[in-house]
C-alpha cells in the first residue's frame, strides 16, 4: 500500500498524511519517506563537504585546465618509460629533447629544460615537472588501461 500524492498539493497531502491521518500506517510511511529524505540529505551534504575538503587538502595533485600542457605531456610520455628507454638507447642526450620537442611541440627551450628535470639534471629554472603533473599522468593512464 502507498501513499497517493495530488500533483498539485503534494506538499499538503504528505504533511496530512504525517499528522492528521486517521490511520497508523500512513503516519508511519509518511515518517519513513521524511526520514529516507533527510538521510538522502545528510549523505549529500557529508559528500559535498568531502569533495571540498579532498581539493583542498589536495590542491598540489590537482591539475587544472589552465594548467600548461607541454609538463604533462612530458609527464606522460615519461610515465610510458619513453624518457628512460631513449636515455638508454640514445648516446647523445641532446636528441632526446629534440625527439620530445617533435612528439609535444611547443618551445624547445622549454622541453630542454622540462626533460632536463625528469632525466636527473638540475635545472634551475622554473620549468619543471612536479609531482602534481606526474600524479596526473599515472592517473590518467590508469584510467586508460583495460
Amino acid at each position: 500500500m502507498f501513499l497517493e500524492f495530488d500533483h498539485e498539493n503534494s506538499i499538503f497531502d504528505f504533511f496530512y498524511y504525517l499528522y492528521y491521518s486517521d490511520k497508523k500506517v500512513n503516519k508511519d510511511k509518511a515518517w519513513d519517506l521524511m526520514v529516507e529524505f533527510i538521510m538522502n540529505l545528510y549523505y549529500y551534504m557529508v559528500y559535498q563537504d568531502y569533495v571540498r575538503l579532498v581539493k583542498f587538502f589536495n590542491r598540489d595533485f590537482l591539475v587544472s585546465p589552465n594548467d600548461n600542457n607541454i609538463p604533462i605531456r612530458i609527464a606522460l610520455l615519461n610515465s610510458l618509460n619513453l624518457i628512460g628507454e631513449l636515455n638508454n638507447s640514445i648516446p647523445n642526450k641532446e636528441n632526446i629533447y629534440r625527439i620530445f620537442h617533435a612528439i609535444v611541440g611547443g618551445n624547445e627551450d622549454n622541453v630542454k629544460k622540462y626533460c632536463l628535470s625528469l632525466i636527473g639534471q638540475s635545472s634551475t629554472s622554473q620549468k619543471q615537472i612536479t609531482k602534481k603533473h606526474l600524479e596526473f599522468a599515472q592517473r590518467y593512464i590508469n584510467e586508460k588501461k583495460l
